[in-house]
């Protein structure tokens, strides 16, 4: 980086800092899941969520040979990345999870001399640069244009272009060859990791531009929600929660913190953090909280109330009292969201 010497005016360094092939990992990883017992259905296309009004029912998909099959469980957990948002919507979730498109170009390294030996940033133009074996990956740029996956050839050639400056001679242009995908993206930039208000549906997506980054982390986060790891009343010490989920302790009193405000965690002086128990108590409170808040909001709304929207309330009724009827449940749920 000599010849940009005048142009950067400093850095970070992060000696932690790791990079590598995301594709290498998962394929080996999958491998390493088969060996446990763990399989995976190829060439499948999700079609909708069973769900009735006591939760998730079962998954509908057509499998390799287009035949549809209905697969049923214990538990679901929906990971669609940035697809995910459209089928919670047929569970009656409603998830701010929005596709970003971003690009990489991968170039055949022809001079190792000119290519960098730690993943680099370039924060004026938001690009990565990391090398992996005798290929240098390029990746950046964000671009909202829905879920079309169509290569831009000028956010391409863009990258190329940048890399050719920041490091002349490592590679020709033309060697390039590109990609590019869908990142699920939320508002806060925080994923969904958690229980669904479905009973039986679980939710790991929303992850932004660190898919792989909290991959293994959110996968064990979500075991342990699942198979009912921290029961009410545990005690959530900071050092082993970070050291089970390889983070320093700061993140970890963040969420504490957090998990504390929405009513799940308690946090007592002098003896830490526990899983909030509900008793009898605490539930007959929350039920009074909310008849009363309710019959504030029921009358303030009904006060604005047109003869239009009154019309368009009774219409959603009768089709609520239809399904009931027909005992077609996963259309009660529809009209009752």
């Amino acid at each position: 980086l000599a010849h940009l010497a005048p142009e950067i005016v400093g850095a970070t360094y992060t000696s932690e800092d790791e990079s590598g092939d995301a594709h290498a990992f998962t394929r080996q990883l999958a491998e390493r899941c088969e060996e446990n017992g763990v399989r995976f259905c190829y060439g499948t296309r999700v079609q909708r969520l069973h769900v009735n009004d006591r939760g998730m029912t079962g998954v509908e998909y057509n499998d390799a040979t287009g035949a549809y099959q209905l697969a049923t469980a214990d538990a679901y957990v929906l990971a669609l990345g940035s697809y995910s948002r459209a089928m919670a919507k047929q569970a009656g979730l409603s998830l701010a999870v929005y596709p970003v498109k971003g690009y990489s170009a991968s170039l055949s390294i022809l001079d190792p001399e000119r290519a960098p030996m730690v993943s680099l940033t370039d924060d004026a133009y938001k690009m990565v640069f990391t090398r992996l074996g005798s290929s240098l990956r390029v990746a950046g740029t964000a671009e909202f244009n829905g879920y079309d996956t169509s290569l831009n050839r000028v956010r391409c050639e863009a990258l190329v272009e940048r890399t050719m400056q920041v490091f002349p001679g490592v590679s020709r242009p033309e060697l390039a060859t590109y990609w590019t995908g869908l990142r699920p993206a939320t508002p806060g930039n925080l994923p969904y990791i958690g229980r669904s208000k479905v009973p039986g549906l679980y939710l790991n997506t929303g992850h932004g531009t660190l898919g792989w980054t909290h991959g293994c982390g959110s996968g064990l986060a979500i075991a342990d929600i699942i198979s009912g790891r921290l029961q009410a009343g545990t005690r959530l010490k900071i050092g082993e929660l970070a050291s089970r989920y390889d983070v320093s302790q700061m993140p970890v009193r963040e969420a504490l913190q957090r998990l504390h405000g929405e009513g799940l965690v308690t946090l007592t002086p002098n003896h830490g953090a526990s899983v909030r128990t509900f008793d009898e108590k605490f539930i007959a409170d929350l039920y009074e909280l909310r008849a009363e808040l309710g019959a504030v909001v029921y009358r303030d709304l009904f006060s604005t109330l047109t003869p239009q929207v009154i019309e368009e309330l009774e219409f959603i009724q009768r089709r609520y009292d239809k399904a009931a009827v027909t005992k077609d449940f996963e259309q009660c749920q529809i009209e009752n969201v």
